[in-house]
């Protein structure tokens, strides 16, 4: 029971509402996010350009806001929700995020059984980084600390650690199990901090995703 004290306890402090808040900023959401370029707009959501990666969230630039330099970049971005059948946001404010999540592969690796995954989160010096992922993406905002956006119904918590330089890595080596084929595995990067006054922040970065693939014959 300990052990998942602390993460249910840190993602409580994550995506607990502030109602007050929410009242008065309902109409205005944060998140953090690596830009992609959408080849075809969806059709529940004809506007959109471009998505937040490995999510369900779909953008597109407000006034003066070109969506196009920020391709790849990971950034903090404000937005308005837009009448669509998905989640589309007009994007209002965004500029380059100090802090995300990557996921990489291994030199010439495909996500493939028995190769090794590298995940890395950069977040403030000492910040504790809890490692949580999902199955699949989701939307829910959260005021000040941006969004979550995996599935809240199926997070698997891994495990906490502290990012002593302001980054932690982890390497794991997908198992050699053909039932993983075709799995998608998703991760959202996250840290909770504590200034010298003990002011407690925290934030909710970006989603990286990536799905697993059969071993090379």
């Amino acid at each position: 029971m300990m052990k998942l004290a602390i993460p249910a306890i840190a993602l409580l402090s994550l995506v607990a509402p502030d109602l007050n808040a929410q009242s008065t900023q309902a109409l205005s959401f944060q998140m953090t996010a690596r830009i992609e370029k959408l080849a075809k707009a969806p059709v529940f959501a004809p506007k959109a350009t471009h998505r937040a990666r490995c999510t369900n969230v779909y953008l597109y630039g407000g006034k003066g806001v070109d969506l196009s330099k920020w391709v790849g970049k990971y950034v903090n971005l404000e937005g308005s929700p837009k009448l669509a059948l998905g989640v589309l946001l007009e994007v209002s404010k965004i500029e380059t995020s100090r802090y995300y999540l990557e996921i990489s592969q291994s030199a010439g690796g495909d996500f493939r059984l028995g190769e090794e995954v590298r995940f890395r989160t950069r977040t403030p010096w000492l910040s504790v980084v809890p490692w949580i992922l999902a199955g699949k993406p989701s939307f829910l905002p959260v005021q000040q600390y941006g969004a979550l956006t995996l599935d809240p119904l199926g997070l698997i918590y891994i495990r906490n650690d502290i990012a002593l330089l302001g980054s932690v890595t982890k390497r794991v080596k997908i198992p050699n199990d053909k039932a993983l084929v075709g799995a998608s595995i998703y991760q959202q990067g996250m840290y909770l901090s504590v200034s010298l006054n003990k002011t407690v922040t925290g934030r909710l970065l970006n989603n990286d995703c990536f799905k697993i693939q059969a071993a090379k014959k």
